[in-house]
């Protein structure tokens, strides 16, 4: 990691100023960041505390600074990974804190988010916004999931809904969304939420089952099938899965005795 590659300086002398050299120029380009962060290009902002860091890797703030580029672009799972470098780097870096609750809050994981707000309390800060946030996100899951239990699955779509409006990027929520639009026959729109799920995550077994089911309501038992048996394969102990398996098996074997006779 020579600076200024290719410039002859003495070995000896190259040694001497590196570290120096290196933080100025990492400071340089932090500030080019937030040049181009109050411009609101947060792309190209992120590019210059990306180059921060590489000159300066144990630099708490270059972290909290990218992790806010990364909130900006809608990319919470990112902007976590780099607020908790922050705070692993420093435990009393209230604002690496505050950015893992929102990140948190974001993904619907709202076990961390209270972690990281208890541990901004203990740095004598507090953040009742977001503490309202996971409050109303864990009562509308609970409502969606009781809804779910007693077969309202208009209810529990409008609990899971209101839960989204907050944790905007939370697979769990997505995929009970999804599985509730297939029960209330929206077939088209629960495979989209579905394949919205799977773009992040391609091997999501619930993902799998929603697009799964809607197969098997519109009658497409093969692919149906096929999708099922994905899911065993990626959870095994995946109970609905298993329970529609059966079904989907003994349809497909009646179809293919009818087809014979």
């Amino acid at each position: 990691e020579q600076i200024g590659g290719g410039r002859s300086y003495g070995h000896g002398q190259l040694l001497h100023h590196r570290p120096d050299t290196q933080k100025r120029l990492a400071e340089e380009k932090k500030e080019e960041g937030n040049q181009l962060y109050k411009l609101k290009q947060y792309r190209d902002a992120l590019s210059k505390y990306s180059e921060a860091i590489d000159l300066c890797p144990q630099c708490v703030s270059f972290y909290g600074n990218r992790s806010a580029c990364y909130l900006m672009l809608g990319q919470p799972r990112q902007a976590l990974e780099d607020a908790r470098t922050s705070t692993n780097l420093d435990q009393e870096f209230a604002k690496g804190w505050t950015r893992v609750a929102r990140c948190c809050v974001m993904l619907g994981d709202t076990v961390s988010a209270k972690q990281a707000l208890t541990k901004l309390g203990n740095l004598g800060d507090d953040n009742p916004t977001e503490q309202r946030n996971i409050e109303t996100v864990e009562k509308m899951v609970s409502d969606s999931q009781q809804a779910y239990q007693s077969k309202d699955y208009r209810k529990s779509l409008w609990c899971l809904d209101k839960a989204l409006e907050i944790a905007t990027h939370s697979l769990i929520i997505k995929t009970s969304r999804a599985e509730c639009l297939a029960f209330l026959g929206r077939y088209t729109e629960a495979s989209e939420a579905a394949n919205s799920v799977l773009q992040f995550d391609n091997m999501n077994a619930d993902a799998i089952y929603v697009r799964g089911l809607c197969l098997y309501y519109e009658d497409n038992v093969d692919r149906a099938f096929s999708h099922f048996t994905q899911v065993l394969r990626f959870a095994p102990d995946h109970v609905k899965a298993k329970e529609i398996y059966k079904k989907a098996k003994s349809l497909k074997t009646k179809k293919e005795e009818g087809n014979t006779v």
